[in-house]
């Protein structure tokens, strides 16, 4: 995985102004999403949406903590390189990189995706939104 710095001189990144707002309402929508992929059916027609939907939820909360620090990110590595030095182990970067990468093969390239995986993906989500939420918003406990 590649450095946060390397995104930034790509252009793939760009700094913006600090935006609570935002962050607050990106939270909100990763927690809803995860709700909704935690709510649909664990079958194989429904895996794909659910790893997205799993997948999508920690994307936002990632782009939340950007918001907070003034970044906008035009792809979908950064951000995850991003928290890894702000409170995610590596491993946990990589479980959510590893779901980035299942979450591209169905999109574009037409994989499918099995039970196992959008249930594992569910679980990763349920795992990295509260400690995500604690890093955007540690003086709340977390709660935004």
């Amino acid at each position: 995985m590649r450095d946060f710095g390397y995104f930034v001189s790509k252009g793939d990144v760009k700094k913006v102004s600090k935006d609570i707002a935002l962050a607050r309402s990106l939270m909100e929508a990763a927690k809803d999403r995860l709700a909704f992929a935690k709510s649909q059916p664990a079958n194989e027609r429904a895996a794909r949406f659910v790893l997205e939907e799993a997948y999508e939820a920690v994307r936002e909360a990632l782009d939340a903590k950007l918001a907070l620090d003034g970044y906008k990110s035009y792809s979908h590595e950064a951000p995850i390189a991003y928290i890894k030095n702000k409170g995610l182990s590596e491993g946990e970067a990589h479980a959510i990189n590893h779901f980035r990468f299942l979450k591209n093969r169905t999109k574009y390239y037409g994989k499918r995706v099995s039970v196992a995986d959008s249930r594992e993906a569910v679980s990763m989500a349920e795992k990295m939104l509260p400690k995500i939420e604690r890093i955007c918003f540690p003086q709340k406990g977390g709660a935004a």
